[in-house]
């Protein structure tokens, strides 16, 4: 959500574009640039873009706000784009406020500051225009700065291009294009720090359908026509101490509609999380699943694969529930089990 900055970042070799080709299969990403526009004009038409259907169900993993580089115009050249300090801050925060009305926690929204402003290549563009200058790069970094404090204040993470593209006086002319938007490098700049932030955030999310390897050639139906099931593939299992019942072992992890929910560990690994059920049972450090994905329903198989079925709403699991996994196996817990 953003001025032209964001609108133009699905451009070739865009920061969008870049950010959605690391998420294909996991998130579409959706963009709300929009060119010309100040943090005024955002938060009045915000409420409308949550209401589009890309916003249903709260199924929103981050969200980028980047407003500032026209807010920051000076008020005298160009009246129609500026807005004032105190009240851009204030903007900010009502996204934030707007945003978490709609589902959408401060802890997913990340506030990116405007870049510098090289004034005489924006010099340039002015006169084109028939203009004079009409923006600073000292009135940009106020701008920037109350963004830092914005997003503090309401408990955000923060990109701060304006400071970063400057640190340690290197030449931050080869990010911009125009003096105000972003060139090639630029883009990758602003792609490399988001993702950064924004990795943690998306790490957990699961792929869209199963891996091509995984399909069934025999009956691809059973592989790709499934709802909420889920396959989970046991790479270890070491327990740190006996369970309270022979043969025994309890995963603990999260479910989301769509997948489970667990730290990434590598391109199809996942962490268990490290917790027990009972205080009586623990699970060891280390343990992986090898790969979660979409599967037919189906009862325990041997050969260290679990396969679950009915994990989705219709079976009552709640996004970010836990779901304890239990595996009743035979001996040392490591042969064919049910699973409930």
């Amino acid at each position: 959500f953003g001025d032209s900055i964001t609108q133009f970042s699905f451009q070739a070799n865009g920061w969008g574009a870049e950010i959605a080709n690391k998420l294909a299969r996991k998130c579409d990403v959706v963009n709300r640039g929009l060119s010309g526009y100040n943090s005024r004009w955002a938060k009045i038409v915000l409420p409308r873009l949550l209401d589009s259907p890309n916003s249903a169900d709260n199924n929103i993993a981050a969200v980028t706000v980047f407003f500032g580089a026209n807010d920051c115009a000076l008020e005298d050249k160009n009246p129609q784009q500026h807005v004032p300090l105190q009240e851009y801050s204030e903007n900010l925060k009502e996204i934030t406020r707007l945003l978490a009305s709609a589902g959408v926690s401060a802890d997913r929204v990340i506030f990116i500051t405007p870049p510098p402003v090289h004034e005489p290549a924006w010099e340039k563009e002015c006169i084109l225009k028939g203009c004079p200058l009409n923006r600073h790069n000292s009135a940009a970094g106020q701008y920037a700065q109350a963004c830092v404090q914005a997003a503090s204040q309401c408990g955000t993470d923060v990109l701060d291009l304006w400071t970063l593209m400057q640190k340690d006086g290197q030449d931050y002319t080869v990010y911009l294009s125009d003096g105000l938007h972003l060139s090639q490098k630029g883009n990758q700049f602003v792609s490399q720090h988001l993702w950064e932030l924004l990795e943690s955030r998306v790490a957990d999310l699961p792929f869209i359908l199963p891996y091509w390897g995984d399909v069934d050639a025999n009956s691809p139906e059973s592989s790709l026509l499934c709802n909420h099931l889920f396959c989970v593939r046991l790479k270890a299992f070491l327990p740190l101490e006996a369970p309270p019942v022979p043969g025994c072992r309890v995963l603990l992890c999260q479910i989301l509609v769509g997948g489970f929910r667990s730290r990434r560990a590598g391109s199809c690994g996942c962490e268990i999380v490290r917790r027990a059920l009972l205080s009586q049972v623990r699970v060891a450090a280390g343990v992986l699943l090898d790969g979660v994905h979409p599967w037919p329903p189906c009862a325990v198989l041997g050969g260290g694969v679990a396969r679950v079925g009915g994990l989705g709403t219709g079976a009552g699991c709640e996004r970010g529930r836990d779901l304890a996994l239990l595996l009743r196996g035979q001996g040392e817990g490591r042969g064919p089990a049910d699973a409930g």
